[in-house]
């Protein structure tokens, strides 16, 4: 659910060259504590990855010693993780039991920061705070890990972050694994997170994904909800506004045809920001969907959400949703 930062300047020496990377000096590599090398090789094994999926079950051992040593390290790439978790996720690999502990381990001490920096009105406050986004990142890795283990260490873990931490995206990470490991999960834990836009989305898709989506708050299963969920992720992109809205409210429901996707749906919201940056603008507006209806309730937004943060005084309803739509077609239409 993260992306990995990869320093791609220290790959141009190893492909640039015509040298195809070598796996057992890959696997070394994972294990050095200099950053740059350490990189590299991560960024080498996805490509083992895609090519030799096969040798690299061969060297699963090797592989996890390699890691674990790194993890070991003064100061661990956290990108180890995500590679352990793509790897998890892709049945590449079995966690052995010192992957395990680690996981477990590493948990149970960065999550000590993460409650520090807690504060009920933390979608006001994080966005700005690189360091609260940095924790937030490497907890959500660790409980998403969590899914693929078995212990009882791990699970009393799990249950406690549904509702240990005031930010619902933690909430979404610990219900995800846990629903991954079968385990029951009370309505009001689904509730709380599905009653968070940035974390509705994700939620439903992952229960559909497991097949559990009837268990899905009924609440938020609605296509008003989805489209909200996915505005505001949109508008949550660090180049857009770069964090959720203050205030959301829909404006108006555009149904029409397109050919090849039938009858569909756009919402029109307007949104608001306190942030100082923003604040002068008052309310504005932007566009989620389409939908298609055959498909609803869908998360599954088929490419036009969008937003010029245009003030909604200055044009009518209608007047704003057309230029918006005039402006995706011609962006694609360029792309």
């Amino acid at each position: 659910m993260y992306k990995i930062l990869i320093l791609t300047l220290g790959l141009i020496p190893l492909f640039c060259s015509g040298q195809a990377p070598d796996l057992n000096e890959t696997i070394e590599l994972l294990s050095v504590e200099d950053y740059e090398s350490q990189e590299n090789a991560i960024e080498n094994m996805y490509r083992f990855i895609e090519s030799n999926k096969s040798e690299i079950k061969v060297r699963e051992k090797a592989i996890q010693q390699s890691i674990l040593d790194g993890l070991n390290s003064s100061d661990p790439n956290f990108g180890l993780y995500h590679l352990l978790l793509d790897m998890r996720t892709d049945d590449v690999i079995r966690f052995n039991e010192s992957i395990q502990k680690k996981i477990v381990n590493a948990y149970s001490i960065e999550k000590i920061d993460l409650r520090r920096l807690q504060s009920v009105d933390y979608k006001q406050t994080i966005w700005d705070d690189d360091n609260y986004l940095l924790r937030r990142y490497q907890i959500g890795l660790l409980l998403d890990l969590m899914g693929f283990l078995n212990d009882e260490t791990s699970l009393a873990e799990l249950n406690e972050a549904l509702t240990m931490y005031e930010d619902k995206k933690m909430r979404l990470f610990a219900s995800c694994s846990l629903i991954r490991r079968g385990e029951q999960i009370n309505s009001t834990a689904l509730e709380s997170v599905a009653s968070d836009p940035e974390s509705r989305v994700y939620l439903y898709d992952y229960m559909q994904k497991e097949k559990k989506q009837q268990l899905f708050p009924k609440r938020y299963l609605n296509q008003s909800a989805f489209s909200e969920s996915e505005m505001i992720n949109w508008l949550t992109y660090p180049n857009e506004l770069g964090r959720p809205p203050d205030d959301i409210a829909l404006l108006k429901v555009y149904k029409l045809k397109f050919k090849g996707w039938g009858k569909v749906a756009f919402y029109l919201w307007r949104f608001r920001s306190d942030h100082s940056d923003w604040k002068e603008k008052g309310w504005m507006v932007g566009v989620s969907g389409p939908y298609q209806y055959k498909k609803m309730p869908t998360t599954d937004s088929l490419g036009f959400t969008f937003s010029n943060f245009t003030s909604l005084k200055e044009h009518a309803f209608d007047n704003h949703f057309q230029k918006l739509i005039e402006l995706v077609i011609e962006a694609k239409r360029n792309q």
